[in-house]
């Protein structure tokens, strides 16, 4: 008797978030789908009970217990190479998933052959916007984030002068009206992103030089290089609660972040753009401790919040020697490796 093999494959990668992973998969099989599609939940060593749970509750679940916390790409690889489906759904733990988002997404994908991976509007629990897509790094940007200054740079969006350098689709995020707009993109955060199997198979799966942080990003260089869509699909919504690991250790999270962006930068970009980066983010580093000992910008986002309108509980305020700490740490990893 023939095993019919399913059309998609959901992959969740779990550490210690069980009552988030349970509301997730709830959410999954309480929705209509209309396709076949499987489970597998790739636990990088979770203490909390999040496996024993899933096994019980969710007997029609998939589960790779790993013995080791392998990290986020790593641990998605196993998942993809455990994949039957011909679409392959790459799922954050703290997402649910609202009723024909499954549907929606795939139909997408059905009926555009040419394009590679989609990806919905995130939204917060509250139903605001998150952000979901983004530009590939850029050094000068990275610059103006780092040091605050691309609070003052965004406000010139509306000046007739400034935004004669940006003509057609290169406009960057935050010089459109909305973020909120149908389009093709650089890359997608993986919070939810739907992609071709046969895809992966050709330009091979995420890198697992990355532990945590810029997935998305160096996923969505493979498929600048190849040649391949990722399309942004804001009229299908699901909703991410964010930051659920990388909340628990803000300047772990910082560090790790930064070293990955260049990495990643270095991997895809020419010598003399890796060279300017790691140049402005090294200078950022040190206005950021002048800033510091000023007074002046004393907080670091929360990594995993996306929303438009952060608020006061998005920063975290960190002490004085583990700020210098990193930052040191940071810029001697920057130029010397």
């Amino acid at each position: 008797m023939d095993v019919v093999k399913p059309q998609l494959s959901i992959i969740i990668i779990n550490y210690n978030t069980k009552d988030l992973i349970e509301q997730c998969l709830n959410s999954i099989y309480s929705t209509n789908s209309s396709c076949l599609y499987e489970i597998i939940v790739v636990d990088n060593f979770s203490n909390d009970g999040s496996v024993e749970m899933i096994k019980k509750k969710f007997t029609n679940t998939i589960v790779i217990d790993n013995k080791e916390n392998l990290g986020f790409s790593k641990a998605n690889n196993l998942g993809i190479q455990k994949a039957k489906g011909e679409m392959v759904l790459l799922l954050n733990s703290d997402t649910i998933v609202l009723e024909n988002t499954l549907n929606n997404l795939i139909e997408f994908l059905n009926s555009h052959i040419d394009v590679t991976a989609v990806g919905p509007k995130l939204l917060n629990f509250d139903k605001t916007i998150q952000r979901s897509w983004f530009d590939f790094p850029n050094p000068l940007k990275t610059f103006f984030n780092l040091t605050g200054l691309s609070f003052y740079i965004v406000k010139l969006k509306n000046s007739k002068l400034f935004t004669s350098f940006f003509t057609g689709n290169n406009k960057p995020a935050f010089m459109l009206n909305s973020i909120d707009e149908k389009r093709v993109v650089d890359y997608l955060t993986l919070a939810c992103l739907l992609i071709r199997k046969e895809s992966l198979n050709t330009i091979g799966n995420l890198d697992e030089n990355i532990f945590f942080y810029h997935e998305d990003c160096e996923l969505g260089y493979k498929f600048r290089a190849a040649k391949m869509k990722t399309f942004y699909l804001p009229e299908v919504e699901i909703i991410h609660l964010g930051g659920s690991s990388s909340q628990k250790n803000i300047i772990a999270s910082f560090e790790q972040y930064h070293k990955n962006l260049v990495y990643v930068f270095k991997k895809h970009e020419s010598k003399f753009k890796s060279f300017q980066l790691k140049s402005l983010l090294s200078l950022a580093l040190i206005i950021r401790s002048i800033f510091w000992f000023l007074g002046i910008y004393r907080t670091i986002n929360m990594f995993g919040v996306y929303s438009a309108n952060p608020n006061k509980s998005d920063k975290y305020r960190p002490k004085a020697f583990d700020v210098l700490k990193v930052y040191g740490r940071l810029i001697k990893a920057i130029l010397f490796k």
